[in-house]
């Protein structure tokens, strides 16, 4: 797994403030895919087809497709690769203010292993074997990256966490043996802390740490015409936090009368996701498995640190028209 990410600091008669930009072609780095054994093991083709109750990700109506008291459960280590090359202009490439006998470091790989488990429960109700009810925890996005402490670039960007847990309850009907839809909210906590170095690679880290717990819904339906053919539509909804916490540096602000840390905010706009994917048998032991998926990241512009102090704005404040 390749890992791009851009950093991009501004600078105020206050302090720097941190912005996080992620283009639509590289965002995807973020985003956590393995939410099921089955899943991975076909790569994701058809995964919103399967009757494995992990497809609960990708498509609500799977709640359905299993009969009985069902769990699922799986623990992903995630073990990424992303290298940092700094260019000329992007960083301090002279070696000013490195210790005697060491220079700074222009290159780093900076992703970080993660451990993500994810767990499902269904539960059809015997009084109308049609309603069946379930529950999804699971992560549907984040990230970890952290560069050397020498790399030159951490004037620019230093390490940054996101982390997201998503409980997902839904309730499924099986409308006829053909057709089952299923539905429910999605309640997801985050965490996002977003760091760079001050003054020199080694100097004290400016940041901003803050959390939010959003809200967002998920529905689906199953179709299975024939026993050999399913056919899984599923669509969690966007998701909008706005993290609120601090921003400050490790040393303290050198400004008198400017508290450290000030009450910061960052919105974090996280995408709308649609799974179109079928389940074909055409002999015994053959099967075509088959997936369309549209992630919506044009919602995911960039990490805009606002800090006020005072009720006024002092950090991140937007160009009039700027969304």
């Amino acid at each position: 797994m390749k890992l791009t990410t851009k950093t991009l600091v501004t600078t105020t008669s206050v302090a720097a403030a941190l912005l996080m930009g992620v283009s639509a072609a590289s965002a995807g780095g973020f985003a956590v895919r393995e939410q099921g054994a089955l899943g991975q093991g076909s790569s994701f083709a058809g995964a919103g087809a399967s009757n494995a109750l992990s497809a609960m990700f990708m498509n609500s109506a799977a709640v359905t497709t299993l009969s009985g008291t069902n769990a699922d459960s799986t623990i992903n280590w995630i073990s990424p690769e992303g290298n940092l090359t700094a260019g000329p202009g992007s960083t301090r490439l002279n070696n000013a203010g490195a210790p005697p006998g060491q220079s700074w470091s222009n290159s780093t790989d900076i992703a970080k292993d993660a451990l993500v488990p994810a767990g499902y429960v269904s539960h059809q109700f015997k009084s109308d074997p049609r309603l069946f009810i379930g529950l999804g925890i699971n992560s549907g996005f984040g990230l970890k990256t952290e560069p050397d402490k020498r790399w030159a670039g951490s004037e620019v960007g230093g390490a940054t966490s996101l982390f997201t847990i998503n409980y997902n309850p839904v309730l499924g009907y099986k409308i006829s043996d053909q057709l089952s839809v299923a539905a429910g909210p999605m309640i997801e906590y985050a965490k996002g802390t977003f760091k760079f170095a001050t003054g020199l690679p080694t100097g004290p880290n400016t940041y901003f740490t803050g959390t939010d717990v959003a809200v967002g819904a998920t529905a689906g339906l199953m179709y299975t015409p024939t026993a050999a053919t399913r056919i899984g539509l599923g669509w969690r909804s966007q998701i909008t936090h706005t993290l609120g916490g601090a921003f400050g540096t490790s040393a303290g602000f050198p400004l008198p009368g400017v508290p450290d840390p000030l009450a910061a905010k960052v919105d974090l706009r996280l995408p709308d996701i649609v799974n179109l994917s079928l389940q074909q048998a055409v002999a015994p032991n053959l099967r075509v498995l088959a997936t369309v998926e549209w992630t919506n990241w044009s919602r995911f512009k960039e990490l805009n640190v606002v800090a006020q102090n005072n009720g006024g704005t002092v950090l991140g404040a937007r160009a009039p028209g700027q969304s």
